[in-house]
């Protein structure tokens, strides 16, 4: 890759393997990512990636498709599967969604039932904590916005 220069460091290398894997410029992998400008992800390569955000790198691994856990340490399995979790990415998947459900529940006793199955069907915003403070502030913007004005 024109773009992709010589990784400094490990985590650096993980990204580069990433994007010759897809077939990706680093302008391209900073797209799909979210980033805020399109050589970020030159950046991260140029000064390393231990010193970049635990956010950016989660952002990166989505975006390309693998676990945060491999591409910030290098251990586990790149690739995510059909017996993964994410196979089905709903906010119900996650870790500690039923607890969190529970306690948001208990926080907005006032939602019926449809709106607690729109959160859990939403998009699982792994980079985000799960609470219930969390998902009773996720039905309040559903219910804000399905609402009949």
């Amino acid at each position: 890759m024109a773009d992709a220069p010589a990784a400094p460091d490990p985590i650096a290398e993980r990204i580069v393997q990433v994007m010759e894997l897809r077939g990706w410029t680093a302008a391209e992998l900073a797209r799909r990512a979210g980033l805020q400008t399109p050589t970020h992800i030159s950046t991260i390569l140029k000064r390393g990636g231990e010193r970049t955000s635990g956010t950016v790198l989660s952002k990166i691994a989505a975006a390309a498709g693998v676990r945060d856990r491999w591409l910030i340490t290098g251990e586990g399995r790149r690739d995510f599967d059909a017996t993964d979790t994410l196979a089905d990415p709903k906010m119900r998947n996650r870790d500690g969604f039923a607890g969190a459900l529970a306690g948001a529940r208990t926080l907005r006793p006032q939602y019926g039932d449809y709106v607690w199955e729109a959160v859990s069907s939403s998009d699982p915003m792994v980079i985000v904590p799960l609470t219930p403070a969390l998902l009773a502030d996720l039905a309040d913007v559903l219910v804000k916005y399905l609402s009949p004005r």
